[in-house]
């Protein structure tokens, strides 16, 4: 959870996809809207940030700047 990655980005950077069920971040990366939207309940939108490195590799979750979890992104 602790190596870096090359792109970062906010929650509220993710656009919600035509289907209604990923997020895609800036970079085309594909996200389960069901994770999304629990992180967004959960935790404070303006501290959390996802370290992505490519759509086969794992997303970390920060928050503050620290690592709290880690998921998968949707496959393509």
């Amino acid at each position: 959870m602790s190596s870096q990655s090359p792109d970062e980005v906010g929650l509220p950077q993710l656009v919600l996809g035509p289907d209604g069920r990923t997020y895609t971040t800036p970079n085309g990366i594909r996200l389960n809207q069901t994770y999304i939207d629990f992180l967004r309940r959960i935790l404070p939108s303006a501290q959390v940030r996802l370290r992505t490195q490519g759509g086969r590799e794992p997303v970390v979750i920060l928050l503050k700047g620290e690592p709290v979890g880690v998921f998968m992104p949707v496959a393509r």
